[in-house]
């Protein structure tokens, strides 16, 4: 099959949003929030972000980060744009398949987490589906914000430790 092309279609944990189809049918474009969380092998991710319908008359959707440099070392965080970039594009295409109303939203990644011999942007993106589903099942959200919660308890550690990484 010589004249096959590769289709680069990795995004995981999609088949896990059938779940919340009816809720996101039923979502009236307000503000959501949600926070995942993925933990493999070799590979930890936390992600807290909020979306939202973008106000004026464009046809781009956007990645706004707010999430403090002293959170998250450069390397994951250019990876890891890059790969959220896909999923929201993914997310964004998939409610408006769903709906058939097509608005521009923002994703803002608002808190990052990780852990230092693992690699975030390896999941940050099943991570990222997983909060998706926290923004529409309170009960997935209440577990994942308790696990945040236990996370930054050590915010002075984990700056000195991004600073560390940053500088080699």
């Amino acid at each position: 099959m010589d004249n096959l092309i590769k289709i680069d279609n990795r995004i995981y944990g999609i088949d896990k949003l059938s779940q919340i189809n009816d809720k996101i049918i039923n979502w009236n474009f307000e503000e959501i929030k949600g926070i995942g969380f993925c933990r493999k092998h070799d590979s930890y991710a936390h992600i807290e972000f909020r979306i939202f319908e973008y106000q004026k008359e464009d046809f781009y959707d956007f990645i706004k980060w707010e999430v403090s440099s002293e959170l998250l070392p450069d390397y994951e965080k250019s990876y890891g744009i890059e790969i959220l970039n896909n999923y929201c594009s993914f997310l964004k295409n998939y409610i408006t398949g769903l709906k058939g109303i097509n608005t521009q939203l923002v994703f803002e990644i608002t808190n990052a987490g990780f852990h230092p011999t693992d690699r975030w942007w390896k999941v940050v993106g099943y991570a990222f589906i997983q909060g998706f589903i926290s923004c529409f099942d309170n009960e997935l959200f209440e577990k994942n914000k308790k696990k945040s919660e236990d996370y930054f308890k050590k915010i002075n550690e984990i700056k000195d430790m991004v600073k560390q990484l940053n500088s080699v």
